[in-house]
């Protein structure tokens, strides 16, 4: 198992940076998925159907695979802080 106890302590952008760089890197799905479920923090981890999906919906503009971190930046400003889990379960059942 995997402990996160001692990331958690450090806030959250911190642990994001050393989830990313666990083990030779984590994807930035992975890394926003553990900061999303695990710590709490306010990062919506999409995958590139999620993506597509928001792109035709048009809630986020071209997405662009290399430039993940500015395309969650967009999505996370759409989903409101108080319903995270709710957002991220919409948008996972539509992809």
């Amino acid at each position: 198992s995997f402990d996160l106890s001692d990331v958690s302590k450090k806030g959250l952008k911190p642990a994001a940076k050393q989830l990313a760089r666990y083990k030779g890197g984590a994807s930035e799905f992975v890394v926003a998925w553990a900061t999303f479920r695990a710590l709490g923090g306010h990062a919506l981890p999409a995958d590139p159907g999620a993506m597509r999906v928001l792109y035709r919906l048009r809630l986020v503009d071209d997405p662009k695979p290399d430039d993940a971190e500015a395309t969650r930046a967009e999505l996370e400003s759409l989903a409101p802080k108080a319903k995270p889990f709710e957002f991220a379960e919409l948008l996972t059942a539509h992809a």
